[in-house]
């Protein structure tokens, strides 16, 4: 897959069906958890530790850097609420 730079345009071309940013990986599977590609990405560049407990406290990071995310406002536009609205009520 092609990096795509500009997700909004893509997003509201139907490009993205879950609203998510996607990584496609080698052997075509599709992922949309940020987290999961960071940890990915880290491996692949070797910044990933080894070491289970730095892995931990690496996780700690990362979880904490999305748990912060999660509080920041949504979306404004109604549309979109209603949409993830809609998602999450499924899950």
């Amino acid at each position: 897959m092609p990096y795509q730079r500009d997700h909004k345009a893509a997003k509201a071309a139907g490009k993205y069906p879950t609203g998510l940013p996607e990584l496609q990986v080698p052997d075509g599977r599709v992922v949309t958890q940020s987290a999961a590609m960071a940890r990915y990405a880290g491996k692949l560049g070797s910044l990933y530790p080894t070491d289970p407990i730095e892995a931990l406290i690496c996780d700690e990071a990362i979880n904490l850097c999305l748990d912060a995310l999660g509080k920041c406002p949504g979306d404004p536009d109604p549309e979109i609420k209603k949409k993830v609205t809609g998602l999450r009520a499924r899950m």
